[in-house]
This record gives structure tokens, C-alpha cells and sequence, in this order.
């Protein structure tokens, strides 16, 4: 199975169709299996969609302009028909439906998104959901969940992950991957990553046979502001030990399309 995580920063960045065209491309040449995405956003302003798409699970109304829809169906048109979700966690920059998205090569056979911030408020940037579809993949029962957290340093992290744990501990599956942003260094001992390998979670990057790159901002970025050192904030987190083929930092240097980079893992199930 290969998957790819990216926060896409969409709308946001310089030359944004130049870097959307990148993406449909190494999207089109790896055929990933799921691509979990995060900052998806939608303009406020934007017309709504009125088209059926049996492909689509429509969590929050999806609008003309909605990044992840427009992947969709660029992909479609070049042959690549992906199934997807998306939902809208809060307001950003203030003209933005912004949210997080999944898609998948495998039929979408139930969709769970529920808030897990302790800010339930649409317009705070605080208000943060997980949102995960089940999927069959060679007889196996997978749930997987695209996040963008809070950090620790404001003590929301934590709130959110214990939430998180609650609806995994709801459902059942072979494996479940928790993939984006988790705002929080993998350098940066006994704070948000070590939670997560506390509670029983495995880090594909140290599973993986092969490494090509680790870090996943190499920047300051926003929510990191005076921050501009190399950090891997970016993680595929799984529930069992599965065989890692290969761990891939994707997007760098003259194919950066966003702030973060992107994050290629190769499972072998």
C-alpha cells in the first residue's frame, strides 16, 4: 500500500496553479492508494456544488473552489478516479472554509468526523476535527484518519489526542493510520511524539527498511513563528507493527508546493 501525507497550505501559495499541476503529476505518476491532506481549503464566497458524485462523501458542503475536489476531478479527467471526503474544521485567513480531506482508491465504506478540540467554535482556529474513512485493502479492515493538531505548548495537543483515543477505542480494525500534521517535533522529547508512541502507536519513519529524507518543514512557518529549524512534524502513524518498505520526504527543493513537504510511506500489506 502507498500512501502520501501533505499539508497543502492551498490557495496560499505563489504560483499556486504551477504547483497544483506538480501535484496532479507525482499524484498521477505514484497512484497512491490513500492521500491523506490537510489545510484543504475552500473559499467562504465561493458558489456551492450542486452535482452528484457517487464517489464523493459530502461531511460539510462542498463549494466550487474546494481544493481537494479540484484534485478530484483533474484526476479524473486524466483517468485516475479517486473516492473523497472532506470536512471543515474552522475559519482561515478570514476568507476560508478550512479543513482536512482524504482520498481513496478503495471504496470509502464509512466515514467518521468529529470535532476534538476543546474550542467548538467555527471562526477559532483552536476548533480542530479527526476525520477518518474505512476501507477494505487485502481482506483487511483499515480505518484511516487525516489530523491537523494543536501543539503542546498550549496544552490543546493533548486534549485533542485523548479524544482521538476515545473514537479509535469506539471501532475495531485490523490497522488504523493516523496521518498530517501533527504540530509537534519528533526532536522534541517528552511532548506530543513521545505521547503517541506512548500510547501504542509506531512511527512508519522508524519502521522503514529504506529512509530518503526526514524532515518535513525546513522553515518558519506559521505556528512556528522564530522557529526556523529543520523539524519532522509531518508522521504516518500506525496501530500494528506492519512492514515499512520505503519512508520518502516528497516535494522538496524546486517541487516544494506548499509550506510542509509531503510524506511517502510504503507499507507492505
Amino acid at each position: 500500500m502507498k500512501i502520501l501525507t501533505l499539508n497543502t497550505h492551498s490557495w496560499l501559495e505563489k504560483n499556486q496553479k504551477e504547483k497544483f499541476n506538480i501535484f496532479v503529476d507525482n499524484i498521477l505518476e505514484e497512484k497512491y492508494d490513500i492521500i491523506f491532506l490537510q489545510e484543504v481549503n475552500q473559499s467562504i464566497s465561493a458558489n456551492k456544488i450542486e452535482r452528484k458524485d457517487k464517489k464523493i462523501v459530502e461531511l460539510a458542503r462542498l463549494k466550487e473552489n474546494n481544493f481537494g475536489l479540484l484534485l478530484k476531478d483533474e484526476l479524473k479527467s486524466k483517468g485516475l478516479n479517486y473516492y473523497y471526503t472532506w470536512d471543515s474544521t474552522h475559519i482561515g485567513y478570514d476568507i476560508y472554509d478550512e479543513g482536512i480531506a482524504i482520498l481513496s482508491l478503495n471504496p470509502i465504506l464509512e466515514v467518521k468526523s468529529k470535532i476534538i478540540s476543546s474550542s467548538v467554535e467555527y471562526k477559532s482556529i483552536e476548533t480542530r476535527k479527526a476525520t477518518g474513512i474505512k476501507i477494505q485493502y487485502k481482506n483487511k479492515d483499515i480505518w484511516a484518519f487525516t489530523l491537523h493538531f494543536s501543539w503542546w505548548k498550549d496544552g490543546n495537543f493533548q486534549y485533542e489526542w485523548k479524544k482521538l483515543r476515545e473514537i479509535i477505542n469506539e471501532i475495531k480494525a485490523d490497522l488504523f493510520i493516523l496521518a498530517g500534521d501533527f504540530n509537534n517535533d519528533a526532536n522534541i522529547r517528552n511532548e506530543g511524539y513521545d505521547l503517541v508512541l506512548k500510547s501504542g502507536f509506531y512511527d512508519s519513519f522508524n519502521l522503514a527498511k529504506e529512509k530518503i529524507g526526514e524532515y518535513t518543514v525546513e522553515s518558519e512557518i506559521a505556528g512556528w513563528k522564530g522557529d526556523s529549524s529543520n523539524k519532522r512534524i509531518d508522521f504516518v502513524f500506525l496501530s500494528e507493527e506492519v512492514g515499512v518498505k520505503k519512508y520518502e520526504v516528497v516535494f522538496k527543493d524546486e517541487l516544494q508546493i506548499s509550506d510542509h513537504l509531503g510524506v511517502k510511506v510504503e507499507l507492505e500489506i
